[in-house]
């Protein structure tokens, strides 16, 4: 994955598979190789209808944090 621009209004990436998990807030905080825990948005994924019955499923949708 790589990072085509970055900047307040948001992120472009190139590089992306047919799944990706992406931090989208606090992004600026983590470089490569950082451990992070992610904290998937439930009002975002049942929005977009990405919950199903399995609890495994993920969307795009991320806040992270540092470890």
């Amino acid at each position: 994955i790589e990072i085509i621009k970055s900047d307040s209004d948001g992120i472009w990436l190139t590089g992306l598979g047919e799944q990706a998990d992406i931090i989208v807030l606090g992004q600026g905080f983590v470089r490569a190789g950082d451990k992070v825990e992610a904290i998937f948005d439930q009002a975002d994924m049942q929005a977009s209808g990405k919950i199903g019955d399995s609890a495994d499923e993920k969307t795009a949708t991320t806040t992270a944090t540092q470890d």
